[in-house]
Formats: C-alpha cells, sequence, structure tokens
C-alpha cells in the first residue's frame, strides 16, 4: 500500500493510513506493532484514537512500553531528513510487522 507522509511546519508528524487499509490490515487485539525501515526495527503501541478515528501512525521507537516522551522518535526524524511525500508499506506479518520503504520524494 502506498502512503502520504503529512508534514507540519516542515516536519513529518505521521504516515496517514485510512479507514480502508487499517480494518484490513491492523488488529484491535493486536496493538503493538513492529516497523522495519531504514535497515532497522522498531516498535509502536497503537492507540484507541488509531483505531477510532485518527487512522496513522505517528512513530517508531527502539523500545515498548517505555513513555513515548523519553525516546527519540525515530519514524520521523526519518522521514523528515530525507524529505519522503510518500512511503510503500508492506505488511511482512498480518496485523504485526510493516516494511516501510521510501516510494517518492518531497
Amino acid at each position: 500500500m502506498l502512503k502520504k507522509v503529512n508534514y507540519k511546519n516542515n516536519k513529518a508528524y505521521r504516515v496517514y493510513i485510512g479507514k480502508n487499509d487499517r480494518a484490513q490490515y491492523f488488529d484491535t487485539n493486536c496493538r503493538n506493532i513492529i516497523l522495519e525501515f531504514n535497515n532497522g526495527t522498531y516498535y509502536n503501541e497503537l492507540t484507541n484514537s488509531f483505531f477510532k478515528d485518527c487512522p496513522h501512525i505517528d512513530g517508531a521507537y527502539l523500545k515498548l512500553n517505555v513513555s513515548k516522551r523519553s525516546q527519540v522518535n525515530i519514524l520521523l526524524s526519518w522521514l523528515t531528513n530525507n524529505k519522503v511525500n510518500e512511503v510503500k508499506i508492506e505488511v511482512l506479518e498480518n496485523n504485526v510487522r510493516f516494511k516501510i520503504t521510501i516510494h517518492s520524494f518531497l
């Protein structure tokens, strides 16, 4: 699936997934996801709002179950530094593991 990267004040702040792809590829019972990109493996815990009204991924971190505020948001830094406009998200393991690659630049 190809997904747009949304920017605010010249910084990436989310990857918009959309309601249809959220329903098809993500499960409310599996909130901890693994994201592979830039030769690394990172983690995110999907929030209630992801499943209700905000179907976007807003980060990836080195560790789960640690405050997001105390960690660097590696996904958004990577997207901003590379000026990514659109990413390709491949499902590696349904509902759990995804690979993100750059599809186009700003």
